[in-house]
Parts: C-alpha cells; structure tokens; sequence
C-alpha cells in the first residue's frame, strides 16, 4: 500500500489511544479521518502531533464532494468543450445547466464548489492561528508547517480566483457571528496568493525530503513554485513565469522520464511526473478513499461508476492522427482492456460512448489485489511536469524566445509518442501566432480533462468562439456567480458578479 499522509494520522490516533484512557475504542473516529472530536483533549498527547495532525484536516477535506468529486467536476471540465455531462440523459440536472451555460446563482454545483473551498480556507487559517501561538521548542516544525498551510490557503484561493475572481480576503478565523468582509479586486486577491506562495517557497522542503522521511503527497517547494508560475501564467507576467519553471525544470527532481501510459497508474502516484496530488487510499472503514474516480468510472453492468465528465466529441476530434495520448485519455466503449474486461458499449443507456480513461487506467490492477471496483483509492493529479514544460514553452514564446519555446514543446511531444517515430511531427514554425496556437493545441491534448480547458480558453481570448454556440455569453461567463445563499449571509457585503 503507498505511503501517503494518512501514516502521519494513523500516529496522531495512536497517541491519543495510549496516552487517554478516558476515551474508548469506540469513541475514536476512523483512521484516516480527522475532525474536531478526533482530538479536543489534548492534554495528554504532544502538541506538536496535535497540530500537524490538525493541519492534515485540510488535506483531508481535499478528498470531499465538492473539493474534487461531481461538483468539481461540473465546474471545472463537464462546462468546457473537450467534455461532456455523461451518464444518463437525465441524470445529473445541475450539470446539464452547465453544460448549456443557464446555470444562474443558486446553482448547486457552483456553490457546493464555493463552499467547500472556502471551508478548506477556514480550516487553513484554523491553522496558521494555532501554528503562530507556539514556540519553535514546542512544535519543532512549527515554521515548515506554517508554509504548508500558507500553500494549501494560497492552492484553494487560486482555485476560487480562476471561478469567482476578486473574493474576500480571509487570514485569521471568523466568529461564526462575524459579518463577511467585502470582496477584494482580482488583483487584490491574487496578491494575497502570491504572498502565500512565496512564503511557502522559502518555508517547504523539496520533495526530496518526503521521498527520504515519508510523507509523499504533502506539499513541497516544487508545489508552491508550480502554482506560483500558473499564478504569473494568468497575470501574463511572462518573465516570472520563465523564473518559477526553471527552477523547477533545474531542480533534477521532475522531469518527463515516466512513459506516457503509465503516468496516471497507481504505481506512478507522487512520481515524478507528479508535483502536487489529491490522496487517496483504500481503507476497511472507506474513510481515506475519494468519489473522483468512481464519479468518472464506467456505468452499467459492469458497475465501476457513474459514468459522468467523458470526453466529448470535439477532444477527440482534435487528436493528431497516431497520437499514442489517444489511448491514455480515452476509453472507448465496447472495447476490452488489456485485461480481458470489456467494457459495456452505449447501448446500456449511457449518453456518451466514451470514458475518461484518466481516472480508468487503474482497471488493469484490480484483479491483483482484489481491490474495490470503484476506484475510492486512486489520487487525483492536481499538477504535474508536463504542465511545467508547457508553461515555460507559453511564457518563452510570448516574449520572443522562439528556440526555447520549441525545445520545451518538442519534449514533451517526444514522450508523448511513446517511441512511434511515425507520429506528431516536430513543431518547427518560428513564426509566433502559429507556434501560440501549436503550444495551446498541446496544452489541450497532454492536459485533456485535467481541469485546464474552460480557464485556458479564457485567458487566452478564445471562450466565445469555442463555447458561444453552447451559450457562453462575454462580458459575463469568464466568471461563475457568487452564491446567492452566501450574498444573503453576508446582507449585502457580498457583491455579485456581472450578469447574474
């Protein structure tokens, strides 16, 4: 079994089990699972375990419905053009609204998605708040923790930015009584975030430092400077962006040395193609495990899923011909796994005939250990090096640095034909309109239905043309709604977006 976060709870819950015979078994929540029961007399135990295992809360609560299951999934990809809805014609209502853009701001996905992000901040300056009132001598990793959190409050508020935009700025716990405070600009916010960011930076190990100590899947230097560069990606600060990614690029820790039908196995999870990941893990009690994959899984007799966020008609379409990168993003139904599964075609009732094979490649491994059909144990990659190449081929080429912006481009085509030498041509154009488009192609094929389309097509001016025929209306759809029931909270403070 991988080694992931949930060995730092399972030592927490074990303290607390042999320190407090106040408590019994009974009384004890579920490995892997933490809240504020799991640990209110504290007492008994070291404070410093306390308060790492309060800052695994928010790692935790990465796993939830909103934070990366169905209604992520709604307003992350099923809204872009490379997917679609799934499932059933009428399953999934709130998706479909989504899809044909007459969402409006009591929609559920949208504010489920609003609410749990926000939770995830509350839950980080819970934190920072009790980091900040100890002493190095009482909780000797009190420094490298508070960057930890500052990355997941930095992650999160990123996250919220792409959908919202400006949104207020929240560093210390609110009183449940307290009035919400008003939204800053975008630019406001994203201040705040790199702030974060930079003091993540300097306060987190690489991820050397987990591969040696354990703890794979925490956040790292690479991690912060990752998103820092995707943070200067939507500001167009282009020079900064070339800054974070060489870093990266030079660290020695990442690279594209994973082959390309392997990267989304469970055998590659924290590997290194991977700079940041949702963890997940199969436990008896389920509580460690996550609906990312069973949302997305095969629907029907065969009964791995739900069937929703496929790949739409207009990804595959925009496939080269011979791409290897088909094969490991979609799966097609009424096809048969190497395995010997066949997978049931539509005729089942599913809307779409094809799959995320993304989430899917973990099919082949079920048998070898009689695991759970539904996938509750497969992370979701959040950020990975292919992403880290295609950033530094934008940023160079935006500022001029054809030959750098090729090289970095030609990489990562490379992998990805897999050692066919037949397929996906080298990119030789110099001129800057038609190397942009060639990187944007690449970025919508090596990142398919990784949550990158619908915010690419807007910071690059091209959302009304791929989207207008499905309603995307400019001037109002490059943001999401503000929930209406957070509006009402707040009385007034809470502004709305346009258009809503």
């Amino acid at each position: 079994m991988k080694k992931i976060i949930q060995n730092i709870i399972y030592i927490a819950i074990v303290t607390i089990l042999f320190s407090s015979c106040k408590e019994s078994l009974l009384d004890l929540y579920p490995y892997g699972v933490l809240t504020d029961a799991n640990y209110q007399d504290t007492t008994q135990i070291d404070q410093s375990i306390y308060t790492e295992a309060n800052v695994l809360k928010i790692y935790a609560h990465m796993r939830g419905w909103g934070a990366i299951q169905w209604p992520y999934l709604g307003v992350m990809s099923i809204i872009s053009d490379d997917a679609d809805k799934g499932s059933t014609p009428t399953d999934g209502a709130p998706q479909i609204a989504l899809e044909n853009f007459t969402f409006n701001s009591s929609d559920y996905s949208v504010t489920t998605v609003y609410q749990d992000y926000f939770m995830a901040v509350a839950l980080a300056n819970e934190s920072l708040a009790e980091l900040d009132s100890l002493d190095i001598e009482v909780a000797p990793k009190r420094d490298q923790l508070i960057a930890e959190v500052r990355f997941l409050r930095a992650y999160h508020y990123f996250r919220l930015t792409q959908m919202f935009g400006g949104l207020p700025v929240l560093t210390e716990p609110l009183p449940p009584d307290a009035p919400v405070p008003a939204r800053k600009t975008l630019q406001e916010t994203q201040d705040f975030i790199e702030a974060d960011l930079l003091a993540a930076i300097n306060g987190l190990p690489d991820k050397s430092y987990y591969m040696a100590n354990g703890g794979l899947g925490r956040a790292t230097k690479g991690a912060a400077q990752g998103f820092l560069a995707k943070l200067y990606l939507y500001q167009q600060r282009w020079g900064d962006v070339l800054t974070q990614t060489n870093a990266i690029l030079n660290s020695g820790i990442y690279d594209l040395s994973t082959p390309i039908d392997k990267i989304f196995t469970e055998a590659e999870e924290n590997g290194r193609e991977s700079l940041f990941e949702m963890q997940a893990q199969e436990t008896e009690t389920l509580n460690a495990t996550s609906g990312y994959a069973t949302v997305q899984g095969v629907r029907g007799s065969l009964n791995r899923g739900w069937g929703f966020n496929v790949p739409s008609q207009k990804l595959i379409d925009a496939f080269e011909q011979g791409d290897p990168r088909f094969l490991t993003t979609v799966l097609v139904s009424g096809t048969t796994l190497s395995d010997g599964t066949y997978i049931p075609s539509v005729s089942e009732g599913v809307v779409n005939p094809y799959y995320n094979m993304k989430v899917h490649q973990w099919a082949n491994e079920l048998a070898k250990d009689n695991r759970l059909p539904f996938g509750g144990w497969i992370n979701a990659r959040i950020l990975r090096t292919a992403d880290i190449f295609l950033m530094y081929a934008e940023a160079a080429n935006e500022l001029g640095q054809t030959n750098e912006a090729l090289a970095k481009l030609e990489m990562v085509r490379n992998r990805a034909r897999n050692g066919i030498t037949d397929v996906l041509p080298e990119v030789t154009t110099t001129d800057q309109l038609e190397l942009r488009a060639a990187i944007q192609h690449e970025r919508r094929i090596e990142l398919a239905m990784e949550f990158e389309r619908y915010f690419d097509l807007i910071r690059w001016g091209l959302a009304e043309e791929a989207l207008g025929p499905n309603g995307w209306t400019k001037g109002k759809h490059e943001v999401y709604p503000i929930p209406q029931i957070e509006i009402d909270r707040s009385q007034g403070t809470l502004i709305q977006n346009p258009g809503y």
